[in-house]
Formats: C-alpha cells, sequence, structure tokens
C-alpha cells in the first residue's frame, strides 16, 4: 500500500513538472515567433519606402505632363 502511495505521489509530481515543462516551451515558442515576427517586419518595411523603377518614370512622366499644361496655359493667357 505505501508504495502504491508513493508512485501515485511520483507520478503526480511528474505530471506536474511536464505540464510546466510544457508552459515554458509554449511560452519560449511564441517568444521565437514574436521575435521572427519582429524581425520580418523590420526587414521588409524599409523595402516599402523605395520606390520601383517604373514608378519613377510614371512620376517624371506626369510632371513633364503638368509643366506641359502649365505652359499651353501660360502661353494662351499671354496670347490672349
Amino acid at each position: 500500500m505505501n508504495r502504491l502511495r508513493l508512485y501515485r505521489r511520483r507520478c503526480r509530481s511528474c505530471v506536474l513538472q511536464q505540464s510546466k515543462r510544457s508552459e515554458r516551451t509554449m511560452k519560449l515558442s511564441e517568444t521565437i515567433a514574436a521575435a521572427l515576427l519582429v524581425n520580418a517586419l523590420m526587414i521588409t518595411l524599409p523595402a516599402c519606402d523605395q520606390q520601383a523603377p517604373l514608378d519613377e518614370a510614371g512620376e517624371e512622366i506626369d510632371d513633364t505632363a503638368e509643366d506641359t499644361d502649365d505652359a499651353i496655359e501660360d502661353a494662351a493667357d499671354d496670347a490672349g
């Protein structure tokens, strides 16, 4: 009878130790996942600020079209 009680106590303590280990493992895995997410964002967000060459070319075309429109309006005002 005493052996059975001792065994049950050991089993309970093993179960508690295992649950504590699993909680630590979960916390560690959540911390690692959060750190990886932050690192991924730190790498990708600065890349969003850079414009692609086609975006820059499109802006130059838009600026040129606006300058041309302004020049035509100024010439019409001067002529008229």
